[in-house]
């Protein structure tokens, strides 16, 4: 992860972002990053979580094996996957 984030030009800082598999099988998530020879792919487990460093044009493709094959599930922009800090004490509703 380091490797993207030091290949990120300063006009496109990295974000941290954030993916959880909610589903009850195990998916496959691929950083879609733009950068040549990039590529930066993850095993999440049910339930498992996943934050990882991204540029803000990149997406996150997310495959299930069904039929013995990977298929494409979702896919989702970083900047939707983006981690928001909020002030400590607000609340949220």
């Amino acid at each position: 992860m380091s490797n993207l984030a030091s290949s990120v030009s300063d006009s496109s800082q990295p974000i941290l972002c954030y993916y959880s598999n909610h589903s009850s099988h195990i998916q496959i998530a691929l950083l879609v990053s733009g950068l040549p020879g990039l590529r930066l792919e993850q095993v999440l487990f049910p339930g498992q979580r996943w934050m990882f460093w991204s540029r803000p044009e990149a997406a996150l493709e997310i495959y299930a094996a069904q039929a013995g094959k990977p298929a494409l599930i979702g896919q989702y922009p970083c900047t939707q996957l983006q981690v928001v800090e909020q002030a400590a004490g607000a609340l949220v509703t």
